[in-house]
């Protein structure tokens, strides 16, 4: 059984690996707990960890009832220091009073990360900047609370990145991903549509953006390390 004093990161999906988080986490001296069947744990125990990081999948259904769910929502209930990323941030929506349209966002590209006022003064996505490309997998959208903080949006106003409270935060990309992962990504998905262009496409992409938002993801993770160690 995890300590509460660790950070848990639960992976739905074995093709949505932490990436980047790892290494992050291990340079700042967090000890990470991956779990990959979060249904066989207590709701308590992800609910009392240090930090909870939920990882997306684009295979596993949304249960509005899971033990997940039910965790999420007590983080949040109680401040207590959430990254959930890409479908994960579709969880922490639902759990934050939010609703989840299944199959009402369909992106599989690389997406213009648009900030808004509140993003310069947010402690973790203020390395945004001025915007940036990041590649995205997902076909759900979410539908957030007034009272959530919308930190990025995409060309077409979609929330990319939001905060519940101080620490909890759901982005609709993956901060950890890398080129290798990108490539198996397409290669999935090129080889399901049948359509090797997808592979051509977000591999010509990966070449102008992935420096940059590997960069990018680097310091957003580190600075949600930085709140949870706060916390």
């Amino acid at each position: 059984m995890p300590d509460s004093a660790d950070i848990l990161l639960v992976q739905l999906d074995q093709e949505a690996p932490p990436g980047l988080i790892e290494g992050v986490a291990k340079a700042s001296g967090r000890h990470l707990t991956v779990l990959d069947d979060p249904d066989r744990l207590a709701v308590d125990a992800l609910a009392d960890a240090a930090g909870l990081i939920v990882l997306g999948s684009a295979a596993t259904a949304f249960d509005p009832a899971s033990p997940l769910v039910t965790a999420l929502r007590q983080r949040v209930r109680h401040d207590r220091p959430v990254l959930a990323l890409d479908a994960g941030a579709a969880l922490l929506a639902h759990a934050s009073g939010g609703t989840v349209r299944i199959g009402g966002s369909h992106e599989f590209n690389y997406v213009d990360l648009t900030p808004t006022a509140l993003t310069e003064a947010d402690p973790v996505l203020r390395p945004l900047g001025t915007g940036l490309p990041f590649m995205e997998w997902h076909d759900d959208a979410i539908d957030l609370p007034e009272e959530v903080a919308v930190l990025a949006l995409c060309g077409r106003a979609r929330p990319q990145a939001f905060r519940v409270g101080r620490c909890c935060y759901g982005l609709r990309f993956h901060p950890g991903t890398t080129g290798e992962i990108i490539r198996r990504w397409t290669a999935i998905r090129g080889a399901a549509s049948n359509n090797p262009a997808i592979r051509v496409r977000i591999g010509a992409e990966t070449v102008r953006h992935q420096d940059r938002a590997e960069r990018f993801g680097r310091e957003v993770i580190e600075a949600w390390l930085t709140l949870v160690r706060a916390g």
